[in-house]
């Protein structure tokens, strides 16, 4: 091992690499990796994080170089959380020194890279977490975040090829005033950033306890705007089934596939229900869904009042008319691999009594959408 760590700067220098000059927050995976073996960041101050799902899965085949120090593996680099960060003052090189190390579909989410330049050396920390650095600070971790330092989380697939949720509890405003709208979007790279909701200093409250998915996952504050986010330990996508609801509560249901390359079979099913178990009306907005290659239900309490949707167009932003009123709604979705999965939106309201009507018009909707 020692004999071919001294080599490795010269093989670096006989490689041809493909650079990339870095002035903002860059994310890759693994796969990216597998597709071009040999990748090399430029920038002043790089910082570079590293998050992978275990110790054993392919960082002993990367080879790092930081500016011209000697080179390394990754996995010696790794702590006891299963991730590595690292300084680099000018250029950072990744090799992968093995071939099909990647290509499995659940493999090229293993292993997830964040570079960040910063103006200077020594200036803070990013604010980037892992599922397993936050199991390490123990239920509930406050994160302060601003317009330049808003909060990252990588969270790179489980050998199971299962995938972790960040639970945001709340995001808490420093200075209502001048706050612009905070954003919270899936992250996967610069070229594919994908919002998932947005709060203002007046809706923040409303959003409590917020599950999203994703291999990168930012809470971007816009200008003039500081937080405080309250995150817990992350939950696996089966972790989250039941949910208690109350008037005014505003929230989201995704799938862990939602927007990710290569994903996975899906199975879902999320319920939705009152916590003093009386009637609401739940307002649904489905934000994207891929029912393609999959099969999207929302039931009501009784079973009655059904939206279906399967082998249809990609849908967008569509506000179902009227809201559910039920005392509980569960929502499945069933995917083949490949699926792009779904995002919705909900908010619940008082209930009202109209509910025979809406019955009718949600079985119609079935008839029109499936064809029955």
């Amino acid at each position: 091992m020692m004999w071919s760590l001294l080599f490795l700067p010269a093989f670096f220098a006989l490689s041809v690499a493909d650079t990339y000059p870095i002035d903002s927050t860059h994310l890759f995976n693994a796969g990216d990796l597998q597709k071009t073996p040999q990748m090399t960041f430029t920038g002043m101050n790089l910082e570079v994080i590293v998050a992978a799902s275990s110790i054993s899965n392919g960082a002993e085949s990367i080879v790092v170089q930081l500016d011209k120090d000697p080179s390394f593996y990754l996995n010696t680099r790794f702590d006891s959380k299963f991730g590595a960060r690292l300084q680099a003052s000018f250029s950072v090189v990744f090799k992968l020194v093995s071939n099909d190390v990647f290509t499995a579909p659940d493999s090229a989410e293993k292993i997830l890279f964040c570079i960040v330049p910063k103006k200077n050396a020594n200036d803070l920390l990013s604010n980037i977490i892992t599922p397993n650095s936050l199991f390490y600070n123990g239920s509930s971790l406050p994160v302060d975040i601003s317009e330049d330092r808003p909060l990252i989380m990588l969270s790179p697939r489980t050998s199971t090829n299962d995938s972790v949720g960040l639970k945001i509890d709340e995001i808490v405003f420093k200075d209502d005033k001048k706050a612009s709208p905070i954003d919270v979007q899936l992250f996967l790279n610069n070229d594919y950033i994908y919002p998932l909701y947005s709060v203002t200093s007046s809706s923040s409250a409303h959003w409590k306890d917020t599950v999203v998915f994703g291999s990168g996952i930012r809470v971007q504050p816009g200008k003039n705007t500081s937080a405080t986010v309250n995150i817990s330990p992350p939950l696996t996508s089966n972790d989250n089934s039941l949910r208690e609801v109350n008037i005014t509560d505003q929230g989201l249901v995704m799938t862990s596939s939602y927007q990710q390359p290569n994903a996975a079979e899906e199975h879902l099913l999320v319920t939705l229900q009152a916590a003093d178990d009386k009637n609401k009306k739940f307002k649904i907005k489905i934000v994207s869904l891929d029912d393609q290659l999959g099969n999207f239900t929302i039931k009501n309490a009784d079973d009655k009042g059904v939206y279906k949707y399967s082998n249809a167009a990609q849908i967008t932003n569509l506000d179902l008319p009227e809201g559910i009123v039920t005392k509980k709604i569960s929502i499945s979705y069933e995917a083949k691999p490949g699926n792009k999965g779904f995002l919705l939106h909900y908010e619940i309201d008082k209930g009202a009594a109209a509910f025979g009507f809406l019955s009718t018009m949600l079985l119609a909707v079935i008839y029109s959408v499936v064809g029955f």
